[in-house]
């Protein structure tokens, strides 16, 4: 449950830039997300390195890597513990960035606890949930 958790609150988040801006230097072009990752690219298709930023501004908007939290009924959810774990747990498939992101927006928008529950009920979260 922890790693699902942590991949699915990459869509948690809301940031304070919400402005997406134009990557002249990436490798695939076009608009690139908050992340810093080129919103059109696939899951997929990232590298390591990608993974790793789409992992990291996951994080920023989730609380951190290894938070946390004891949930009413006992259980208790967490985020992944650092960065190596989250890259791990990077599902290979056909969402985009873009898609992810703004899954980790809305998903972030609840307490860790209530956050699956947010992800599989969001419209935004439907490509991630597919993934699954």
């Amino acid at each position: 449950m922890t790693r699902a958790l942590i991949v699915i609150s990459l869509a948690l988040g809301v940031g304070s830039s919400l402005g997406c801006g134009s990557d002249g230097g990436g490798t695939s072009g076009g608009a690139t997300g908050e992340s810093g990752v080129a919103s059109s690219k696939t899951l997929a298709s990232l590298t390591p390195a990608e993974k790793g930023k789409i992992c990291d501004w996951n994080a920023q908007i989730s609380g951190g890597y290894g938070k946390t939290m004891l949930c009413g009924d006992g259980t208790d959810v967490s985020n992944d513990v650092d960065q190596a774990s989250c890259v791990a747990d990077v599902p290979s498939c056909a969402a985009t960035v873009a898609q992810f992101e703004a899954c980790s927006k809305v998903v972030v928008t609840v307490p860790l606890c209530d956050q699956i529950a947010k992800l599989l009920g969001a419209a935004e979260c439907a490509a991630i949930v597919a993934c699954f």
